[in-house]
């Protein structure tokens, strides 16, 4: 499997932190190779060829019966594409698993002989795995319908922590702090709600921290928001555990693992219906549909859920549920490994 450094930063590490945490890399004999490293350009072009020298070595021995790369747009793919081309040097079955909310637009702005180029890898995978239904048809310009799989993201579950409650509401974000996120119209979304409620507005991510901060100064509310930065392990399952609400205003996603986290802890959620949320959850059922950049109607939905536990604790249980149903490790890990043996037997390898 090829990937991001699984205590890395961002939604791919934390799908392939699941994979591992959840018994996979165990159970199917998985060997982690990822070809992404910090530092300067020198570094990371260092570490990058050799993980791939590494990787030629291991074809070369015939250690490898299938290779699972995880991509998302931009370097990303460029990087772990000649993975791919390696492995389809020496006939092993690829499944190339496409992370990210802009992969379609990512390729619609490449020039012809990139879109060539994207496109004769995709096409060489065995299968091309999405993040849903609405995926394989996003993804449609670049490669057929039926050479791609529809699979949700696993998220690892935690002992949930009684949440103890004294009166202020607590709302969580947790992401890049980034207008494409959505955030500044959540922080004037959140100066219209501390208006109507006692609460707080507690920032988990790390981006444009001066920006935003800057916009709560300007709003008189800077000493109702808890900017944590980024948060990982114990410190975000805290996180988790002394929310009420959680709000992802973002104007462009895939399927977010911090929504997924919060579903798994009984959260109810505001969010913006793009990328695969319509898919996942439902507006009034088991979470609140915003439209993007809508601070108004943003601000309406965090009131609705600040002055209504009834409604939140609904929309929470619900929310759970979806998840043990779609996103456990006991509900994602078997179709992967299901997907795994059918390339496998297909291939002869």
């Amino acid at each position: 499997m090829i990937g991001t450094p699984l205590d890395g930063r961002g939604s791919m590490s934390s799908v392939v932190a699941a994979y591992r945490d959840g018994g996979f890399f165990e159970r199917c004999g998985i060997l982690y190779l990822s070809p992404v490293a910090a530092g300067g350009t020198a570094k990371k072009a260092f570490v990058a060829s050799a993980v791939w020298f590494q990787f030629l070595l291991l074809l070369v021995a015939g250690q490898v019966r299938l290779v699972h790369v995880h991509v998302a747009s931009g370097i990303s793919f460029w990087r772990k594409s000649m993975f791919c081309w390696l492995a389809y040097l020496f006939c092993r079955p690829v499944i190339l698993h496409v992370h990210g909310g802009n992969f379609p637009e990512f390729f619609a702005r490449s020039p012809a002989w990139a879109q060539r180029y994207i496109r004769a890898t995709m096409l060489r995978a065995w299968r091309v795995v999405v993040l849903s239904d609405c995926w394989v048809d996003r993804i449609g310009a670049i490669v057929p319908a039926e050479n791609c799989v529809a699979m949700e993201n696993p998220v690892v579950e935690w002992a949930l922590a009684k949440r103890v409650h004294e009166g202020e509401i607590r709302f969580l974000f947790l992401g890049r702090l980034e207008r494409d996120k959505g955030v500044y119209e959540l922080i004037e979304a959140f100066a219209r709600v501390c208006e109507r409620a006692q609460c707080r507005l507690v920032l988990g991510g790390d981006g444009e921290l001066k920006s935003a901060q800057a916009l709560a100064n300007e709003l008189g509310i800077e000493t109702r928001i808890d900017f944590l930065g980024w948060v990982t392990g114990d410190a975000k399952r805290r996180a988790f555990s002394d929310a009420d609400i959680f709000v992802l205003p973002s104007h462009i996603e895939g399927l977010p693992v911090s929504m997924l986290e919060a579903m798994h802890c009984g959260l109810p959620i505001v969010i913006c219906p793009v990328g695969s949320i319509p898919e996942v959850l439902c507006d009034g059922k088991d979470a609140l549909f915003v439209p993007p950049g809508d601070v108004e109607r943003l601000a309406e939905a965090m009131i609705r859920l600040a002055v209504d536990p009834a409604l939140r604790k609904r929309l929470g249980e619900a929310g759970q549920r979806v998840f043990t149903h779609r996103f456990s490790t006991d509900a994602v890990l078997p179709r992967l490994e299901n997907l795994y043996l059918a390339a496998m037997a297909n291939s002869g390898s």
